[in-house]
């Protein structure tokens, strides 16, 4: 059962800055893209409509201290991510998946391929980060100017994000840099790779609606 459907925003059709190009490329298909990092509080709504606590049981533990409601949900591999988008959609009747590294960059780059998703230059106030001298993750929702241009938060800094990208050597695209990650590793064109088997406490993800 679902109380809570994260909210997700429209990335419009248009021609984008992607990757290092110097020239925009036209995206004809629009899309919506989860305004906020996953929560822990909105994966317990998967783990309880699926009744598999028994296969979180970290979770499970940091579900019992509710001052972690809010953080993003952290140390799920790729497939376990793919799971939860497969069950939103299947709950939601939505095309729900992982962004394409593509999509990724489009909410998060705007029209003007920003380096950032508010500008071309770092500004610690905006995301958590080494700079910013940051803990930890954070809540949702804790760093509000740090949106970018379609209003999507949290896109640089706070923890990795899983993309649906896979390489042909089988390793996965992750984007947007962690709050352990200087303002050079936070640039929205940056990525790493990584196991689809491994799970960290510094990697998260979001979803996108796509159209059928």
């Amino acid at each position: 059962m679902i109380t809570v459907i994260p909210e997700a925003l429209l990335i419009p059709a248009g021609s984008y800055f992607i990757s290092d190009s110097d020239q925009k490329q036209e995206e004809p298909t629009e899309f919506r893209i989860s305004k906020n990092l996953i929560t822990n509080s909105d994966f317990y709504q998967y783990v309880d409509d699926t009744s598999s606590h028994k296969k979180f049981p970290l979770h499970e533990q940091i579900r019992e201290i509710s001052h972690f409601d809010d953080f993003p949900v952290v140390n799920l591999d790729w497939y376990q991510v793919l799971n939860y988008c497969k069950w939103l959609g299947e709950k939601t009747s939505l095309n729900i998946d992982l962004p394409t590294e593509r999509q990724w960059e489009r909410a998060a780059r705007g029209f003007d391929g920003s380096l950032y998703p508010w500008g071309d230059f770092y500004e610690p106030e905006r995301s958590p980060s080494l700079d910013a001298q940051s803990m930890s993750a954070v809540p949702i929702g804790s760093y509000l100017t740090g949106a970018s241009q379609f209003g999507v938060l949290d896109l640089t800094g706070n923890v990795w994000q899983w993309t649906k990208d896979k390489t042909q050597s089988e390793e996965i695209v992750l984007k947007g840099g962690c709050w352990l990650d200087a303002a050079w590793g936070l640039r929205t064109n940056r990525f790493l790779l990584a196991d689809p088997n491994l799970a960290t406490n510094t990697t998260g993800f979001r979803f996108v609606i796509n159209e059928r």
